[in-house]
């Protein structure tokens, strides 16, 4: 029966219809998840003299989403280290660190906190450290000005070490949940 089916044109036209209309359904169903992309210390980027614990403090941060750090090549870098090193500005035992290159992008892929520190001597002690809570789920909106989040709330005192270091100058941008749809063109495909 199928063959007779595949030999049918009305038949195939009617499926090639079935199959559009179930690709459009698909597709509008398909959820659509951005990651937002934060330039550390907004326009001031990565710098000394930029207050970070008000930037970060007033932003939400998600799973999935990345940190921009901008900087002078070679005048500055980043450093991931754990909470006692962040709070001491110890440079001696970081987790990871970047090139200094100028422009380093860190995702953000397990909530809870992350502390980050220049590691160019005296730069932290100067305030150069960025501490981030980052909570579980997609992004969502940033807080309003004012309000504080639960990063006071939440200090185990590990950084979020399995955080990619990663220097780029590529921005990180979606997920498409599309499971299907090579199953739907493969059908599709089938019938042409």
């Amino acid at each position: 029966m199928l063959l007779h089916i595949h030999n049918d044109p009305i038949c195939r036209r009617f499926l090639r219809l079935i199959i559009i209309i179930f690709m459009a359904f698909f597709c509008s169903c398909t959820q659509v998840v951005f990651a937002t992309k934060h330039t550390v210390g907004g326009s001031q980027g990565w710098n000394l003299g930029v207050d970070y614990e008000t930037w970060s403090s007033s932003t939400n941060f998600h799973e999935g989403d990345t940190l921009y750090f901008k900087y002078q090549a070679e005048a500055h870098n980043v450093w991931v280290v754990n909470q006692n090193d962040y709070n001491t500005c110890s440079v001696t035992k970081p987790i990871s660190k970047d090139d200094g290159n100028g422009s380093t992008t860190i995702t953000l892929t397990t909530a809870g906190d992350s502390f980050y520190i220049c590691g160019i001597p005296g730069h932290c002690a100067s305030g150069m450290k960025l501490h981030v809570f980052t909570r579980i789920g997609k992004s969502g909106t940033s807080k309003s000005p004012g309000t504080s989040n639960s990063k006071g709330n939440s200090t185990t005192g590990s950084s979020s070490a399995s955080s990619s270091l990663r220097t780029t100058h590529s921005i990180h941008g979606y997920r498409l949940k599309l499971l299907l749809l090579p199953l739907v063109v493969a059908i599709a495909s089938a019938f042409s």
